[in-house]
């Protein structure tokens, strides 16, 4: 499958696994039989044939016993990765869920995005947690694609719908309404155009505004844009915490292109800390 690891694949999947280890079962046998004095003593032939098969029996049931034991943790880690399977998959459905209130929503100010920048963050933190306990198998990928869907779907549409107007308003900022009206036009303009030739259009955009003299000092006044928002960024925009979900797919991502208003936002606010955090986030995820 396109999503699935292949190289990851276990060992123990590949049907020549069993042949293997009985053709190195009989190959430990007669290596040890061959350093053993004498390995077939005189009276051994004198045993009947009721203990040669009592002594097969004894060893199909210690057999019988160490395959029912396997076959019993196999079940139950099959059920662990149903349950997992299962969870990951609701998980997937509360973020869709999620981004659809935000992206529907009136108006995108400060009480909506902490909202779903916490429930998001929230959400996509247990999603990790379950995913990595997965095994890299169909199912694995499957859930994957999943994840896939919202991220370009669902969160992309989210993202879109990010107002940096009713940010300012719900801050107590008086922006000169020139200025959100050239980003709402921007805005209309790649949409109609699908401009791919200056990405950073946007984000450029509202940097400028927010690094305006006038504009700057009333930020610096207010109450600080909220952590989470940057939390937000490095769980959901950040490559080397998405290279797992994405795989299958040769997207860069970028928080400046798929999420202008929160990246300007961030750096704004919280350029410092985003440092450490992304010098944190590649050691970790090397």
């Amino acid at each position: 499958m396109f999503f699935e690891k292949k190289n990851f694949k276990k060992l123990t999947d590949s049907p020549i696994c069993a042949d293997l280890v009985a053709v190195l079962t009989v190959l430990a046998i007669l290596a040890s039989a061959l350093y053993v004095k004498d390995p077939f003593p005189a009276d051994f032939w004198n045993m009947k044939l009721i203990d040669i098969i009592n002594a097969i029996a004894q060893f199909a049931t210690a057999g019988a016993f160490v395959f029912a034991v396997f076959q019993y943790r196999k079940s139950k880690e099959s059920e662990r990765q149903a349950v997992l399977i299962k969870e990951c998959r609701y998980l997937i459905d509360s973020m869709c869920v999620t981004c659809g209130e935000f992206s529907g929503s009136k108006r995108q100010g400060l009480k909506e995005t902490n909202k779903f920048t916490t429930k998001m963050s929230s959400l996509g933190s247990s999603f990790d947690e379950i995913f990595r306990e997965l095994e890299e198998d169909t199912h694995k990928a499957i859930v994957r694609m999943h994840w896939q869907e919202m991220y370009f779907s669902n969160l992309h549409h989210a993202m879109e719908a990010w107002s940096l107007g009713d940010v300012f308003q719900d801050l107590g900022i008086d922006i000169a309404q020139s200025h959100l009206q050239k980003l709402t036009d921007l805005r209309d303009q790649r949409v109609r155009r699908a401009d791919i030739i200056d990405l950073f259009a946007e984000y450029n955009s509202i940097k400028r505004i927010l690094e305006n003299d006038n504009l700057s000092s009333q930020l610096m006044k207010t109450a600080q844009i909220t952590q989470d928002y940057l939390f937000f960024e490095m769980r959901f925009f950040l490559n080397d915490s998405l290279k797992d979900h994405l795989y299958g797919y040769l997207n860069i991502i970028n928080a400046r292109v798929r999420a202008p208003v929160l990246a300007a936002l961030n750096e704004f606010f919280h350029q410092d800390l985003k440092e450490i955090m992304v010098k944190q986030a590649q050691k970790t995820n090397p």
